[in-house]
């Protein structure tokens, strides 16, 4: 439970803490954009291009998710 999470938290180095709190922020930034153009967007009024855009960013945050399982695995061994 808790005292597992922070017997884990205590074993990151500052550079792992780091390199998680940008990616979070990166994703949590990239997120509310891509909610923010949906939202606004009517239904049909994306362009290719645009729509192209929204899913290079929704797969910014895909790998960020992705670069941040790898280092909470890292951080569990």
């Amino acid at each position: 439970g808790a005292h597992k999470a922070g017997a884990m938290m205590a074993r990151l180095e500052g550079e792992t803490i780091d390199r998680i709190t940008a990616l979070v922020e990166s994703s949590r930034a990239l997120s509310g954009v891509l909610a923010l153009t949906l939202a606004s967007t009517p239904s049909g009024e994306l362009s290719a291009s645009e729509m192209d855009a929204l899913t290079e960013l929704s797969y910014s945050i895909h790998l960020n998710l992705d670069q941040l399982e790898k280092i909470w695995a890292q951080a569990s061994t």
